[in-house]
């Protein structure tokens, strides 16, 4: 049951659950159960690296947009500056 609740929540993407169901990790007993649990905690670690990636990426990104409307905030666009 938890490590089908594990695949579910890796497939998701859902890092909540995953957090939950590694707070709880079962006695597993069978070499079969442990050898995949191994393969999907590595799969959730690579889904938790792969966000965390993400998010810095649009967290460099936020940044860059905040930083070129502080730059532009005092330009005024409402007029038409035509040098002859």
């Amino acid at each position: 049951m938890w490590l089908q609740k594990l695949k579910i929540a890796i497939v998701e993407e859902d890092i909540e659950i995953i957090n939950t169901l590694l707070e709880d990790v079962p006695l597993l007993r069978e070499d079969k159960e442990i050898d995949e649990a191994q393969t999907l905690l590595h799969e959730a670690l690579v889904l938790v690296v792969k966000l965390q990636n993400n998010t810095k990426n649009l967290m460099i990104k936020i940044k860059k947009n905040i930083d070129f409307l502080n730059a532009i905030e005092g330009t005024s666009f409402n007029k038409l500056d035509i040098v002859s």
